[in-house]
């Protein structure tokens, strides 16, 4: 894929403040996670440590939400 990046890429995409996103390296078409901050408490995000752990995930930065559309009351 076009869109991964190596293990130096993604953590320095993550201490710049971007999100980035991994996914277990074995699993073809798992779900992508995010990757959390420092302290954060979410569960539904790995935690930062997975970047110790190169070989058993596949990172990529995290596509960018929509822009939302702001239309007046009417």
């Amino acid at each position: 894929m076009s869109n991964e990046l190596t293990l130096q890429e993604a953590a320095l995409a993550w201490a710049q403040g971007k999100r980035v996103e991994a996914r277990p390296s074995f699993r073809n078409g798992g779900p992508w996670n995010t990757i959390s901050r420092v302290g954060a408490k979410d569960s539904s995000c790995w935690p930062a440590s997975i970047l110790n752990e190169a070989e058993a995930y596949i990172f990529r930065l995290a596509p960018e939400p929509p822009a939302k559309k702001w239309r007046p009351w009417t």
